[in-house]
């Protein structure tokens, strides 16, 4: 009986091999995942493997493009906990590229959200800006919107967003994004893994009322640790410490504070260069307050370093921008010339005549923006545009009500943040008002008309505000 046991498990795992043999794309691919997951856990380890699983996926034939995308969004993770952002910015084009020859969409959009971390840790933010608004647009012309991975990259790009309001000072619409990265999540199906990413939806909505309301950021830094089981996400337990801690020294209680901001320092390869930066400032200054000098001292040391291994990576992110750009218009050869002169001819001419038209338009503009329809209704609107008054949409829309659905019929992708730049362009206001108002730059505003022109068709030769006028 024993005897025929033995053979029964002999014949099990001999087929589990020979099944498995035949199936190693599909393994691999689960080691892949595997890796990635390991990551928070043993990050040298997980790059490693990484890359050795990228070179395994390479080399079969055909390649096996899920391993392979996978590995390398592995490695841009890892980069991004080691600040260092010349290699993820690097490999995140690489991905990029990859993901563009297999045609995977959604492995497009999570390169373009790895380039908007690097980007924006060198304070590139128009720039950091596009790759999200590139990302979004790329998931939305994707069939199939209820897949997970389109789910989980989506929510992950509205987290993005509200991570880019953090650098213009905008809480509102942080939580505006942060709500909408919420709502995406309800659309999972498995329960166990919507509790899980409650306990980070919680965590993410603290960090936003940390700049609107404490008692509210409070209440959800806790929610969130006490809904932690074991997830082994770190960077989530961490930022709940850090708001704890926080709040604690605000009512004074700084012995509490510093219990919660040394729990968080513990929690090692979880933090980015920001948090970090905020967690040595608030202990320093704890210590100031009880005149501890030498942990003050201890600290200011820590932060200093850490400073400068901020500032030498910005400074290998920004050669590698600088070299990328210098890389493009290198002539290699001077027989381009031949090309290159009456282009750059015809260009002159056309910029000229481009320029002039564009400060015909501006001046149209400005004309227009400074003598309205003298409606009660206009005048109102136009004082809440300046003020940025958060009900400016909702006056808008009760104002227009028709103006929305207009714009989802003509594309029902489009999103809300580009129905709420449209309706500027509705009100005719001009482009220097736009930056001068909502604190951007001049280069977003032409960005975000060039995105308006292209999601809604709108003809090279009809000027935007005439379009918008008519609509």
């Amino acid at each position: 009986m024993q005897h025929l046991k033995h053979i029964k498990t002999f014949l099990f795992l001999f087929l589990s091999i020979l099944v498995l043999s035949q199936n190693e794309p599909n393994i691999l691919y689960l080691k892949a995942k595997i890796n990635f997951k390991n990551l928070g856990k043993s990050p040298e380890i997980a790059f490693k493997t990484a890359k050795n699983i990228e070179k395994e996926a390479e080399a079969l034939s055909p390649k096996n493009e899920n391993a392979f995308l996978l590995a390398l969004q592995t490695q841009c993770s890892y980069f991004e906990k080691k600040y260092d952002f010349k290699n993820l910015l690097d490999t995140s084009q690489h991905l990029e590229s990859e993901a563009k020859n297999s045609q995977n969409k959604v492995y497009v959009a999570i390169a373009k959200e790895f380039q908007f971390k690097a980007y924006i840790f060198s304070d590139l933010k128009d720039k950091a800006l596009l790759q999200l608004d590139e990302g979004l647009s790329i998931l939305n012309t994707i069939p199939d919107q209820k897949d997970s991975l389109v789910i989980n990259t989506k929510s992950n790009l509205f987290i993005s967003y509200s991570n880019y309001y953090i650098t213009i000072d905008k809480p509102r619409e942080r939580l505006k994004y942060i709500k909408l990265a919420i709502q995406e999540h309800q659309n999972f199906n498995d329960k166990n893994y919507k509790k899980k990413l409650q306990y980070i939806d919680y965590s993410n909505l603290a960090t936003v009322y940390d700049q609107l309301n404490k008692d509210s950021a409070k209440y959800y830094a806790q929610q969130s640790l006490a809904l932690d089981k074991d997830y082994q996400l770190n960077d989530i337990k961490y930022s709940n410490y850090i708001i704890l801690g926080k709040i604690s020294k605000e009512e004074k209680d700084y012995a509490q504070a510093l219990a919660y901001l040394k729990q968080a320092e513990k929690l090692k390869n979880n933090r980015n260069h920001l948090n970090t930066q905020e967690l040595y400032e608030i202990i320093i200054s704890i210590y100031n307050k009880l005149g501890d000098v030498h942990n003050q001292q201890q600290y200011q040391i820590k932060l200093d370093s850490l400073k400068i291994n901020i500032v030498e990576n910005q400074n290998k992110s920004l050669h590698k921008i600088i070299s990328d750009k210098e890389q493009k218009i290198d002539l290699d050869n001077w027989k381009w010339l031949y090309l290159v002169i009456p282009i750059a001819i015809a260009l002159i001419i056309y910029l000229a005549l481009h320029k002039r038209k564009s400060e015909i338009e501006e001046h149209r503009d400005v004309i227009s923006f400074q003598e309205p329809n003298k409606s009660e209704e206009y005048s109102k609107l136009i004082e809440m545009f300046k003020k940025g008054d958060l009900a400016f949409i909702t006056y808008f829309n009760d104002v227009f009500p028709d103006f929305s659905k207009k714009l989802l019929d003509i594309n029902p992708k489009i999103i809300q943040s580009d129905i709420e730049f449209c309706a500027l362009l509705k009100l005719n206001i001009p482009t220097k008002d736009i930056v001068r108002y909502w604190n951007i730059a001049h280069r977003t505003v032409q960005n975000k008309k060039y995105i308006i022109r292209k999601k809604l068709a709108i003809p090279k030769e009809i000027d935007i505000y005439q379009w918008f006028n008519d609509l």
